[in-house]
């Protein structure tokens, strides 16, 4: 029998989850099927995680998971390649020089640092994708050279990064000025107004200067530039102003929702073989699109990996439908808020809520009893 390939492309929460279960089902595949995972790094990053390196100086190693031991112990193969195109019309994909064919595939790539081609800034910026550019950023701050720092994007990942900061340089006695900078006309886009007012409230409280309507012009030699003329020196830029899907999404012949993310049918395709998940899928549901969510990575890759077990069986496939548990806005001085189970959450017992999430989700039982003692050192 010829072996078939199922390609899954990319190791963050969508993609592994997807190796697991479709390896699990290796009985319903079929002899000839090879699962192959795809993804340039060695490390699974656990981003929900990562701005603790700072704000609660937690190890960045608990945050990463090997993917080659996660792949030994499922059973799968993994490619550390970087995929530069995909040709749905010959069912292949282009990774590391190789052209490798697929019966099915599963986009699960996740998402990158938007900066809007500016590629001056860039170079010069820091940025906050992973574990490992987190801990660029702290041995920077640790330097001591900056007198003020800049967090460029008001969203849930700005303020994270601006919050945690101000912990860092309080435990140290440092008062240095943090200016978070968002291009339109308030925080947290298209949260809740109590969530803003609850966050713009704490971020003052911590005297974190909010600066709305204003974009990043420019950053050279320590200087940062807003579109407005305010010019900031001795600084620090660190972006977090957006993100897109990667450079091969955006050059599917596939239809697209915001952010270049894929637009997916009710079974989370678009096209018979090739399914999306995480971050590049574009699901509409209850006429709003999806927002890009840990739990709804995980949900997309369980149903998927149904799907495709299905499809060989030549079953009917059966529709996604999310579950939203809610989201949390986790701030370092635990005054955080967000909804769960549509339920307004504020304060500390936000703050449980996420970390709850963080130690559920987290891979490696030694990496949540890590988490877990630096938790309760830092309340102590």
């Amino acid at each position: 029998m010829a072996q078939e390939n199922i390609i899954i492309i990319g190791g963050g929460f969508a993609g592994l989850v997807l190796a697991e279960r479709l390896s699990a089902r290796k009985n319903s595949l079929g002899t000839g099927t090879r699962i192959i995972l795809i993804d340039k790094k060695d490390d699974s990053h656990f981003l929900p995680g990562i701005p603790d390196i700072i704000g609660r100086g937690v190890p960045s190693g608990i945050f990463k998971y090997p993917i080659a031991k996660h792949a030994a112990r499922h059973g799968y193969v993994h490619l550390k390649h970087n995929v530069t195109s995909i040709d749905p019309t010959r069912n292949v994909v282009e990774a590391g020089g190789f052209r490798i064919g697929y019966e099915y595939l599963v986009i699960a790539a996740g998402s990158e640092t938007n900066f809007y081609g500016n590629d001056k800034i860039k170079n010069a910026a820091f940025r906050f994708d992973d574990a490992d550019d987190v801990v660029k950023v702290l041995e920077a701050v640790n330097e001591d050279k900056y007198e003020r720092y800049l967090i460029c994007g008001g969203g849930y990942t700005g303020v994270e990064i601006a919050t945690s900061l101000r912990i860092f340089l309080s435990r140290g006695k440092k008062n240095k000025e943090i200016h978070l900078v968002e291009a339109g006309s308030g925080i947290l886009g298209p949260m809740p107004e109590w969530i803003k007012e609850y966050t713009r409230a704490n971020l003052a409280a911590l005297g974190i200067n909010v600066l709305t309507g204003v974009t990043v012009r420019s950053y050279e030699n320590g200087i940062v530039t807003l579109s407005d003329g305010m010019m900031f020196d001795n600084s620090m830029l660190v972006w977090s102003a957006g993100v897109k899907t990667p450079a091969f999404v955006e050059k599917t012949p596939f239809s697209k929702e915001r952010q270049g993310r894929l637009s997916v049918d009710e079974y989370l395709r678009v096209k018979d073989n090739i399914f999306v998940a995480g971050d590049c899928a574009g699901m509409t549901y209850k006429g709003e699109l999806i927002r890009m969510g840990i739990q709804f990575s995980i949900e997309e890759a369980g149903s998927i990996a149904r799907n495709i077990a299905r499809d060989i069986r030549r079953k009917k496939l059966r529709r996604f439908v999310p579950i939203d548990p809610g989201y949390i806005i986790p701030m370092a001085n635990n005054l955080s808020c967000g909804m769960v189970f549509g339920r307004r959450v504020r304060g500390r017992a936000a703050t449980c809520a996420h970390y709850l999430m963080c130690l559920v989700r987290l891979r490696g039982l030694k990496n949540k009893k890590v988490l877990f003692t630096a938790l309760m050192r830092k309340r102590t």
